[in-house]
């Protein structure tokens, strides 16, 4: 069922909801009825195809002048992002991809959080619910609110395209998206956004739901390729953090484990890659990781009094002797 899209109350800054699509035939409507069914009214909802092969163009074209709709030749997500950001009209942003959905409050919430603020951030970020398509289960991302936004951006899963809102002259100050950005696009605007000085705040209630669906994205078909981009931004604002003074020791811990968890998920594909991370970790500063599933207490112990490769060997055959009887 299509949901009638609120009445503009023009005493709210006005919100511009972009959709940029491709082959999303599938998912397309819910996304879109997601953006109308908000609560917050001031809203534009403009979708962009990025010339889409399958039906959903012409799932697009149901909801008729209640979204703008701008169809394209193919040119990759963030030239549609950045064409999207162009022609919207609103004084903030969200983004939303085409196999995800926001819950209703989602806009109001922010914008709410904004408001109360005073203004005084150009990026708001939450959690978001991840939605496993295959076994049809939900569950939210967590966001610690003692830890600062320098802290989340190296935790990575703090921030996601749909769950932030953008101040839209924050990001045409700092050029838009990344054409030539294969993976990560997010992250690395959001890494611009920190260098250029703008603010972050957390408001920290999951509204937006990202589809875990495992196919057809670049992370998951080069899941290594997506890890040494992580790495290179992680680099990046480690580096820039240094140099204005603002490397705390939350931040060096935060890019410990970051490498850490890292070199244990590219072990398999790269060991050399893995080591490389492993090496540079100790060479920053070691922390004992606590209450953490990706590093835990055991493999720093054994990794710490016999090595890395002997730490990751045995959590394999630990794992492996754990599985059920007849698993794959």
């Amino acid at each position: 069922m299509i949901q009638e899209q609120p009445k503009a109350n023009a005493t709210e800054p006005l919100v511009s909801i972009l959709i940029p699509s491709y082959n999303a035939e599938q998912w397309i409507g819910q996304c879109i009825e997601s953006a109308l069914g908000q609560s917050y009214s001031n809203i534009e909802v403009i979708v962009s195809d990025d010339g889409s092969t399958d039906g959903t163009v012409r799932e697009i074209k149901r909801f008729g002048d209640r979204i703008r709709f701008i169809e394209s030749e193919h040119a990759g997500a963030n030239a549609v992002r950045n064409r999207l950001t162009g022609v919207a009209k609103g004084e903030w942003l969200q983004y939303l991809d085409s196999d995800d959905y926001l819950l209703p409050n989602k806009i109001m919430d922010q914008i709410g959080f904004m408001k109360a603020n005073e203004w005084k951030f150009d990026v708001a970020y939450s959690p978001m619910i991840v939605r496993k398509e295959n076994t049809n289960t939900e569950y939210p991302t967590v966001i610690e609110p003692a830890d600062d936004p320098t802290v989340h951006f190296f935790r990575w899963s703090s921030f996601c395209t749909h769950g932030i809102l953008l101040r839209r002259s924050a990001v045409l100050e700092v050029g838009g998206w990344n054409n030539t950005q294969p993976v990560c696009q997010e992250h690395e605007l959001l890494l611009r956004l920190f260098m250029a000085g703008k603010t972050f705040g957390l408001w920290n209630h999951a509204a937006a739901v990202y589809r875990y669906h495992g196919t057809g994205t670049i992370s998951t078909k080069s899941p290594l390729r997506t890890m040494q981009v992580r790495m290179a931004l992680t680099d990046n604002f480690e580096e820039w953090l240094k140099s204005t003074g603002r490397l705390t020791r939350a931040c060096r811990k935060a890019v410990y484990i970051a490498r850490v968890e890292t070199a244990r998920n590219a072990w398999a594909n790269d060991a050399a890659y893995a080591f490389d991370l492993i090496r540079t970790a100790e060479r920053k500063g070691r922390f004992w990781v606590l209450s953490n599933s990706a590093v835990p207490l055991s493999l720093q112990v054994v990794w710490r009094a016999c090595g890395f490769r002997v730490a990751q060997n045995l959590a394999r055959r630990m794992r492996e002797f754990r599985k059920p009887l007849g698993a794959t």
